[in-house]
C-alpha cells in the first residue's frame, strides 16, 4: 500500500554556491537580465504546454456530445418609441439576411413594440412570444393541412431534413431499405431546434463629430417542442384548428445583457474620394452589431455550434462548409470523446483549429460525397481522424503588454481576415491584423519636461507552425508629443517607424506568450532631440503576453 508522508523540517540558512556570486556580479548589466528572462521563458514553456488545461466540457456551458442537428431561427426586433436611428439600423440588420447555417421561420412582422424606458423583464417577454409567435413557428414547420385523413403536409420536415442531412447520415441511410424516407422522418427532430433571437437596441446617441454610438441587448428563446408538447399536437393531427388551438410553450436560452462586445458599438459614415457615400452610419453599426451577436450567440447555445468528425489530419479537413457557416478563421475546438470509471462518455479538448480559406461549397443536399474544408492548427496536441470538430468562434480581438531592455509598452489588435475577404472573396488573408501600441523608452535619465510616450499602429501577419508556435512579423508607424527643451517647445512632433517580429507559443486557446525583436526609428529621433549622453536603441529584445477574446 502506498502512502505519503509529510514531515515538518525547519528551514536552514542556505550555502551560497559560486553561480550566486556570478549572478551578483551580473545583476547590473540589463542585457544579462533579459537573456535570463528569455531563458527562464523557454525553460518553462514545455512544462505550461504539457500542463495545459485539455476543457472538460460540462452540460450547462458547452457540450459536444450533444447531436448537432440543423437549427431553424426566426429573428425579431424591439422597438422602442419612433426613434428614427434605431429603425434605420434595424432596417440594415435586416438587409443583411440571416446566416446560412440556419433555416428560416418566417413570422407575420418581426418587431416587437415595447416602452422606451422600461427594462425587459424575460419572463414577460417569453409570454409575449407564447402568444404571438409559437404558433407562427410551428405552422412554418406544418404550413397546410390537407385533410381529416392525412392531417398536416409534411413537405417542409421532409425538405429540411434532407437538407439538414450530413454525409456520415446519407451513408448510414444506405443500409437502410427505407433510406431517403429515412432521412425525410429526421426532420422531425429538426422541430426542437426552433430558436428565436431578439435584438434590443437599448440606445443609440450620436457624437459631436457625427457618429452613432449604440448599446444593444439580445434574447435568445426556443420552442420547447417536448414529448409531452408534441403528442398534444399529433393527437389532433386530423383537425384543421389544431395549431391555432394548441399552447407551445417557449423557454429562455440565454439573455446577454450588459456584454461588452454589444456595448459603445460605433457607426461612421465611410465615403470616397468624389464624396459618395459607400457605408452608411447605420451600415457599420449593422454589421457590429449582427457579427457580434452572432459570435456571442455561438458561444452560448450549443445548438449553434456547428460539430463535425474530423475527416483527415494531412491536411486537417472536416464534411462542415458554407451551409453550417463557416467562413475564413472561425475557429473550432478539437475533441477527444472519452468514458471515465463510471462509463459516462467526456469530451476533452486536445487542440484548436481555425477555418481555411478553403471552404467546402456545400450549399445543397448532401451526397454522401461531399466537399472537405481544410483547417490549421494554432493550440493543443495531436489530432486524429475521428475527433469531434466543434465550432468556438472568437471575436478577433486581442491585447497584451511587452518588456525589452529599454522600453515597455501595451498594445491591442484587431483581426482582418472578415474585412480583407470582403475584397478578395476567393482568396482572403489568414492571420492578418491591425495593431495599436503605446510605449515607454527608457534607460536613460529623464528630465522633468521630457515626454517619451509614443503611440504606434500598423499592419502584422500571424504565421502559425508546429501545432502551437506563431511567428508574427510586423511594421508600423509611431508618433510621439512635442519635444520640450527648458520649458520651450523646439519640435511640434516626432514620427519614426516601427518594425519587428514576434515569435510565440500559444499555451491555450485565449493566451499567447512569445520573444519579440523590435526595431523603433522614433527612439534614435528622441535620444536627438533630447541630447542625452547616451542613446537610447533602436533595437530592442524582450517578452510579452498577449490575451485573445
Amino acid at each position: 500500500m502506498l502512502c505519503s508522508v509529510v514531515r515538518t523540517a525547519y528551514p536552514e540558512k542556505p550555502k551560497k554556491s559560486r553561480g550566486f556570486y556570478i549572478f551578483v556580479f551580473m545583476r547590473k548589466n540589463i542585457l544579462f537580465r533579459l537573456a535570463t528572462a528569455v531563458m527562464l521563458f523557454l525553460l518553462l514553456l514545455p512544462n505550461t504546454l504539457l500542463g495545459q488545461d485539455t476543457g472538460t466540457a460540462t452540460v450547462r456551458e458547452n457540450n459536444p456530445l450533444r447531436n448537432y442537428l440543423r437549427p431553424s431561427i426566426s429573428v425579431l426586433y424591439i422597438y422602442r418609441g419612433d426613434d428614427s436611428k434605431i429603425k434605420e439600423t434595424i432596417k440594415a440588420i435586416r438587409a443583411k439576411g440571416i446566416s446560412r447555417k440556419f433555416d428560416v421561420n418566417e413570422t407575420s412582422t418581426d418587431l416587437i413594440e415595447f416602452d422606451m424606458e422600461a427594462p425587459i423583464d424575460t419572463l414577460e417577454l417569453k409570454r409575449y412570444l407564447e402568444e404571438n409567435f409559437a404558433r407562427e413557428i410551428v405552422s412554418n414547420w406544418f404550413p397546410r393541412f390537407i385533410s381529416e385523413e392525412e392531417g398536416y403536409s409534411m413537405d417542409v420536415i421532409a425538405e429540411r431534413g434532407m437538407f439538414s442531412a450530413t454525409d456520415a447520415d446519407v451513408i448510414a441511410s444506405r443500409s437502410s431499405v427505407r433510406q431517403e424516407a429515412m432521412l425525410k422522418d429526421a426532420g422531425l427532430n429538426l422541430i426542437d431546434r426552433s430558436y428565436i433571437l431578439i435584438y434590443d437596441i437599448t440606445s443609440l446617441e450620436t457624437t459631436k463629430e457625427g457618429d452613432w454610438i449604440a448599446n444593444c441587448d439580445a434574447y435568445i428563446y426556443k420552442l420547447d417542442w417536448s414529448e409531452e408538447v408534441s403528442e398534444t399536437f399529433y393527437q389532433q393531427w386530423g383537425n384543421p384548428n389544431a395549431i391555432s388551438e394548441t399552447h407551445f410553450p417557449v423557454e429562455l436560452v440565454s439573455a446577454i445583457k450588459d456584454a461588452k462586445q454589444l456595448k459603445g458599438l460605433m457607426g461612421s459614415e465611410s465615403r470616397s474620394s468624389e464624396g459618395v457615400i459607400i457605408t452608411t452610419r447605420a451600415q457599420r453599426l449593422a454589421e457590429s452589431i449582427y457579427e457580434n451577436a452572432d459570435i456571442y450567440a455561438a458561444q452560448f447555445v450549443e445548438d449553434f455550434k456547428a460539430k463535425a468528425p474530423v475527416y483527415s489530419i494531412r491536411p486537417i479537413t472536416s464534411k462542415l462548409g458554407e451551409k453550417e457557416g463557416v467562413r475564413p478563421e472561425r475557429r473550432y475546438f478539437i475533441y477527444q470523446l472519452e468514458a471515465d470509471e463510471q462509463g459516462d462518455v467526456l469530451a476533452k479538448r486536445r487542440g484548436v483549429v481555425r477555418a481555411s480559406n478553403k471552404i467546402a461549397k456545400n450549399d445543397s443536399i448532401a451526397t454522401g460525397d461531399s466537399e472537405l474544408t481544410r483547417f490549421y492548427q494554432i493550440q493543443g496536441g495531436k489530432i486524429y481522424e475521428g475527433m469531434l470538430m466543434q465550432e468556438n468562434p472568437d471575436f478577433g480581438i486581442a491585447f497584451g503588454g511587452y518588456f525589452t531592455f529599454n522600453e515597455a509598452g501595451a498594445f491591442a489588435e484587431y483581426n482582418i481576415t472578415k474585412l480583407i475577404s470582403q475584397f478578395f472573396p476567393n482568396n482572403p488573408i489568414l492571420g492578418g491584423s491591425v495593431f495599436i501600441r503605446g510605449g515607454y523608452p527608457f534607460g536613460q535619465k529623464q528630465e522633468s519636461d521630457q515626454q517619451r510616450l509614443y503611440v504606434g499602429f500598423g499592419v502584422l501577419k500571424e504565421f502559425n507552425f508546429m501545432r502551437f508556435l506563431t511567428l508574427s512579423p510586423y511594421l508600423g508607424y509611431a508618433a510621439a508629443p512635442e519635444v520640450k527643451k527648458d520649458g520651450v517647445v523646439v519640435q511640434e512632433q516626432l514620427v519614426g517607424f516601427i518594425a519587428g517580429a514576434k515569435g510565440g507559443a500559444n499555451i491555450s486557446p485565449k493566451m499567447n506568450v512569445f520573444i519579440t525583436a523590435d526595431y523603433n526609428s522614433l527612439k534614435s529621433t528622441i535620444s536627438e532631440y533630447y541630447s542625452l549622453e547616451k542613446s537610447i536603441s533602436s533595437f530592442s529584445l524582450g517578452v510579452g503576453f498577449q490575451i485573445s477574446l
